[in-house]
């Protein structure tokens, strides 16, 4: 079993933490974060270290890493995932034991699937992803990277997701959408048409709400009507 360190410490690190001791396929030995946010030195009795000098302490040839960037600023899951690979660190794939994968699916690295999805078969998926609980993801679909996918999502067949897209909980959208690059949909929304890029969507149905060209996707500065 690939002994592993979580690049990140907060609520997606501890979700994730508490998936995989329940399934026991990873075996997790270290959190690593910025130096400046370091605030204790140990996290479920593991030790929190700096990234800065994490490859003098787990060294890249005997150690793989995953990268558990949340989601406040989407840009930053492509500048943590960018400095995990520049230190020379295996990025895993996390494949949940409790989730159903079908066959014939195409993944980069550094995808994160948690237990109870559904992932349809014949996909093309990029890297650094992350597909929460309870999602279902239809068949023949086209997923670029830095996307989250969060718990009770449903999307149909041939979605077409294109970089840095964050879907809120229990988002429903009917096949064949396209999901524009940095565009977010919020939580329970009903996506009927294609999502623009830079575009912030929500409600039943999904309605363009506003833009987010120079920021990316930002969450929890949504405004609502």
């Amino acid at each position: 079993m690939k002994k592993v360190i979580l690049y990140g410490a907060g609520a997606y690190a501890d979700v994730f933490f508490h998936e995989a001791e329940r399934y026991g396929i990873v075996d997790i030995v270290a959190f690593t974060v910025d130096e400046e946010y370091i605030s204790t030195g140990k996290k479920y009795g593991l030790p929190v270290v700096p990234f800065e000098r994490v490859e003098a302490l787990y060294p890249p040839s005997h150690y793989a890493m995953l990268v558990l960037c949340g989601y406040s600023v989407m840009r930053k899951r492509k500048i943590m995932y960018d400095r995990a690979k520049k230190k020379g660190y295996e990025l895993l794939n996390y494949l949940s034991p409790g989730a159903v994968l079908e066959d014939g699916i195409q993944m980069g690295e550094n995808n994160i699937i948690m237990s109870n999805s559904v992932v349809g078969f014949g996909g093309i998926m990029g890297s650094n992803n992350i597909i929460r609980q309870n999602v279902y993801l239809g068949h023949e679909f086209n997923m670029g990277n830095h996307i989250i996918i969060s718990p009770g999502c449903s999307l149909g067949g041939c979605s077409h997701i294109h970089d840095f897209v964050f879907f809120g909980i229990g988002v429903t959208a009917r096949s064949y959408i396209t999901y524009g690059a940095e565009s977010l949909i919020g939580m329970g929304s009903n996506v009927t048409q294609n999502i623009e890029t830079n575009s912030i969507y929500y409600g039943n149905p999904a309605k363009k709400r506003g833009t987010n060209q120079e920021s990316g996707v930002v969450v929890g500065e949504v405004t609502h009507e």
